[in-house]
């Protein structure tokens, strides 16, 4: 990888790992669930360097936010992010890196968010009871029809939610920053013959 490249993951990286410290609840009734903008980072670095770049953010900014506010949840928590950012910027970065200009950006981060949507639904039918026996052993075991209701009333609509502001906040920012990640200093030689997209 060029060094430009790999300099530039790591400041969009720790970047996401700020914004994600920026959380609030988006549904009062449910506080648990919680919005920030961390993705954004990681979405502009899947259009601007490519799929596998946004996605190394999304795992880096994660990493750092372990390592740094770790709490017990986390290991259930911060898996399920990774897995919907990854989702999220994967899918969206493969459709714009096809053909890019504003309306495949439109339908690219359309396409992301229903990806992430629907990868934590079966995620979260797994990892909801799961996460309720490890963290809350002493309250009584959610039934699979009560889990099944949550899903669809609220994680669902939250995950729509989320991806819909995180893609907005995109839009609005990517012309603005997306020259300067693409462009390749002259001190960078690279390493290898892998050229930035």
């Amino acid at each position: 990888m060029r060094l430009s490249l790999m300099l530039k993951i790591s400041l969009l990286a720790a970047l996401s790992a700020v914004l994600m410290q920026l959380s609030l609840p988006l549904f009062p009734a449910h506080s648990y669930l919680r919005y920030d903008p961390s993705e954004v980072p990681a979405l502009v670095a899947s259009f601007a360097l490519g799929p596998t770049a946004g996605m190394a953010v999304v795992l880096l900014k994660n990493l750092v936010h372990g390592l740094t506010h770790f709490q017990p949840t986390e290991l259930v928590g911060l898996p399920i992010n990774t897995l919907a950012g990854c989702a999220l910027v994967g899918v969206a970065g493969s459709v714009y890196r096809a053909r890019k200009n504003k309306s495949i950006a439109v339908v690219s981060l359309l396409l992301g968010v229903l990806a992430m949507t629907l990868v934590m639904i079966p995620c979260n039918l797994v990892l909801l009871p799961l996460f309720q026996r490890v963290f809350f052993p002493a309250s009584t075991p959610s039934q699979p029809d009560q889990v099944l209701t949550l899903l669809l009333t609220v994680v669902t609509p939250f995950n729509l939610l989320k991806g819909t502001i995180t893609s907005v906040l995109t839009f609005l920012v990517y012309k603005r920053v997306s020259p300067t990640l693409k462009s390749v200093p002259r001190w960078d030689v690279g390493l290898s013959a892998v050229k930035e997209p």
